[in-house]
């Protein structure tokens, strides 16, 4: 790590505080999203569910797992990646 000086240490001060500043908001939202996501799963009478570049499950203490699926480099290579989870079952 390289050496704090007085910059850096402002930069990261700044930074933290900012970040302490929306952490309520951010909770909110992560909360609102959530729910949305859980009542999607829920409508579809599903654990998991993939959406475009996002797979969703249900875990079992009712919370929302989210996480990022690869992206295609092309369209075609999407559409191929697409019509797979499909006929997966996802």
């Amino acid at each position: 790590m390289r050496r704090p000086t007085e910059r850096r240490a402002y930069l990261a001060a700044r930074q933290l505080a900012h970040h302490r500043e929306r952490l309520p908001w951010m909770r909110e939202r992560m909360e609102e999203n959530e729910s949305l996501l859980r009542e999607r799963l829920k409508e579809r009478g599903e654990r998991r569910l993939v959406l475009s570049g996002f797979a969703i499950a249900r875990a079992e203490n009712g919370r929302v797992i989210v996480g990022r699926l690869p992206l295609a480099e092309n369209r075609f290579q999407q559409l191929e990646l697409d019509a797979i989870r499909t006929t997966e079952g996802y």
